[in-house]
């Protein structure tokens, strides 16, 4: 992924999470987020685990 698309994924990124709520509600949503559309990860669920 280039660099201004990236930046413009992580514009985008930081308006889908504005005005969320409850922080610890999103945090599955905001790594998979992150690191799919900003980062261009794919298979995320292959190294990242979340616990409780």
């Amino acid at each position: 992924m280039i660099d201004l698309e990236q930046k413009k994924k992580a514009k985008e990124f930081t308006e889908f999470l504005k005005d969320k709520g409850y922080e610890k509600g999103y945090a599955q949503i905001f790594w998979t987020t992150l690191l799919t559309d900003v980062f261009g990860e794919e298979n995320v669920s292959e190294f990242i685990g979340f616990e409780d």
